[in-house]
C-alpha cells in the first residue's frame, strides 16, 4: 500500500545563537529592504532578510555608470549608497515588520566611531531586529580609505563595542580581498562575533569607469565561530571543506541571492 502523505521537511538551522526557519538569507544589498520583493513573492517565508547597509548619515553612493554587464557576469560599484540609519527606523523598519519577515540589520561606518554612533540608535530597534551585521568591507577613512578588514585590531575593538552596546547577536562581514582574513575573523571572535561571514564582493582589476576597484557578487558563506571546535567540516552536499587556518570554527552554507 502506497503512502501517500505529504512530509514538510524541517530547514530549521541554529547559527551560533542565531536560529533560521529556513538557510535561505537574502544577502545585503540583493533585495533592498524586502519591500519590492514582497509584491511578487512572500519575503516572511525566507529565513532572514539582511537590509542594504545603513551609515549614520544619508550618502549618495557613485555616480553612474554603476553596473556593467561583461561575458561572464556583472560588475558593480555603488558607493554604499542608502538613507542613513534614522530613516530605516522611522520609515522602513515598519513597513518591514508588515512583511512578517525576520531582519538582520546591516550598518557601516566610516570610522569606529561611527559604527557605535549607529549600535546606540539601534538600541531602540533591539527586539525588532534578529541580529546586527557589521560591515567591515566597506573603507575605513581614518586608514586611508583601506578597508577594515586589513587591521584586525579595530575588527576586535569595534565588534566588543556594538555587542557592549546593544547585547545584540553580531555577524561580522569580513572582505576576502586581504590577505588578514584569518586574522580578521580571529579578532572578530575575541570581540565577541557569533558568527563571521565571507562577503560574497570581489575586488576586479579590470578598473572600469576610471574610478578603483569594481566589484564581483556571488554567493556568500557564514562561519560560525562559536558553537563546535572543529578544523573540517562537511558543506551540506557533503563535500570535505579544509580550512587552513587555527580558528575554531564550523562551516555552514547559507543559500544567499
Amino acid at each position: 500500500m502506497t503512502d501517500n502523505r505529504t512530509v514538510t521537511p524541517d530547514l530549521a538551522i541554529d547559527i551560533g545563537r542565531i536560529h533560521l526557519k529556513n538557510p535561505v538569507i537574502a544577502c545585503s544589498g540583493t533585495v533592498a529592504s524586502g519591500l519590492e520583493y514582497n509584491k511578487f513573492y512572500n519575503v516572511s517565508s525566507l529565513g532572514a532578510i539582511t537590509t542594504k547597509s545603513f551609515s549614520i548619515r544619508k550618502k549618495p553612493g557613485n555616480p553612474p555608470p554603476r553596473i556593467w554587464e561583461t561575458p561572464s557576469g556583472m560588475l558593480n560599484s555603488i558607493g554604499l549608497q542608502n538613507e542613513g540609519i534614522d530613516f530605516f527606523i522611522k520609515s522602513e523598519l515598519p513597513e518591514i515588520k508588515e512583511t512578517g519577515a525576520e531582519i538582520i540589520l546591516s550598518i557601516f561606518g566610516e570610522d569606529a566611531e561611527e559604527f557605535l554612533k549607529i549600535a546606540k540608535k539601534v538600541i531602540k530597534i533591539k527586539d525588532d531586529i534578529m541580529a546586527i551585521e557589521l560591515n567591515f568591507s566597506c573603507p575605513n577613512v581614518d586608514a586611508g580609505g583601506m578597508a577594515f578588514c586589513a587591521f584586525p585590531e579595530q575588527i576586535r575593538t569595534i565588534t566588543a563595542g556594538v555587542k557592549e552596546i546593544t547585547g545584540i547577536p553580531l555577524i561580522v562581514k569580513l572582505s576576502p580581498n586581504y590577505q588578514t582574513i584569518t586574522e580578521s575573523a580571529e579578532a572578530a571572535k575575541k570581540g565577541g562575533a557569533w558568527v563571521t561571514k565571507g562577503t560574497g564582493v570581489f575586488s576586479s582589476k579590470l578598473g572600469l569607469f576610471d574610478r578603483g576597484a569594481s566589484k564581483v557578487k556571488t554567493e556568500s558563506w557564514v562561519v560560525d565561530t562559536v558553537e563546535k571546535e572543529v578544523t573540517k567540516d562537511k558543506t551540506p552536499s557533503g563535500s570535505d571543506l579544509s580550512l587552513d587556518n587555527e580558528i575554531d570554527t564550523h562551516l555552514y552554507l547559507i543559500v544567499c541571492f
